[in-house]
């Protein structure tokens, strides 16, 4: 199911509905569902806050998440393609949105030259037939300048979607916030994944989600639940 997702698209922007919505949990999770299918998948986190600088290199927990869950074959083509597959493009060293963190630290986040890299390795990725998952910062609609933000760069790339919410309070709407942002933008949709951040949401609330989510969702978008502590996703059930 996740390997015919991946090749059906090529290449697809992990956004969510806010920060820590599983937006890294669901990469990985897709990034080993591939390989258990037999296809290498290749992640990149094109900006990130909250990393840490240190011998030369950035670590940030997101990055070597998705590292340590790619196939050797994908991590050669991020090298291939000029990328350290266990860091960011950017990084910045406070936990806040990535205008503010660069300025904080008295920065410019650079966006027209991360615009074109992420063009060209999207490029190279559809050209070597390797599925490639870029995965924002917080939610779409997060600021990677005083104009801009990462819905915005998802759109000015042209590739499609996949979107991850929580199934708590809430959901609902920042889900469908998030889709209209999307639509806004002419960002299609792929699919649809909410993520059991916690193993005790009461099912009432899940239930009206799958519920009130389902029939908004643009047509053929997969809508898939990925359990609390599994990396394996199936379809949203139906009541």
């Amino acid at each position: 199911m996740i390997a015919k997702l991946l090749r059906r698209h090529g290449v697809l922007a992990v956004t969510g509905t806010d920060t820590d919505a599983g937006k890294t949990r669901c990469c990985v999770a897709l990034l080993r569902s591939a390989a258990r299918e037999g296809l290498a998948a290749a992640a990149v986190k094109p900006v990130a806050s909250g990393g840490e600088f240190a011998h030369g290199v950035w670590r940030h927990d997101d990055a070597l998440a998705l590292h340590a869950a790619m196939e050797e074959d994908a991590r050669a083509f991020l090298r291939g393609a000029g990328v350290d597959p266990a860091q960011p493009l950017l990084a910045f060293r406070e936990p806040m949105a990535p205008v503010s963190a660069a300025l904080l630290e008295g920065r410019k986040l650079p966006l027209g030259a991360l615009r074109r890299r992420l063009g060209s390795l999207a490029e190279a990725a559809r050209e070597e037939r390797m599925p490639l998952l870029i995965e924002g910062v917080g939610g779409a609609l997060v600021p990677l300048s005083r104009k801009s933000t990462f819905a915005d760069l998802v759109a000015d790339l042209g590739v499609p979607a996949l979107v991850v919410g929580r199934t708590h309070l809430g959901a609902i709407n920042h889900m469908l916030l998030t889709l209209e942002a999307l639509a806004s933008r002419g960002v299609p949709v792929a699919a649809v994944v909410l993520s059991r951040t916690a193993p005790d949401v009461p099912p009432e609330i899940e239930r009206s989600a799958f519920r009130e989510i389902r029939p908004r969702l643009p047509a053929r978008a997969p809508f898939l639940l990925l359990r609390h502590g599994s990396e394996s996703f199936e379809p949203v059930p139906r009541d």
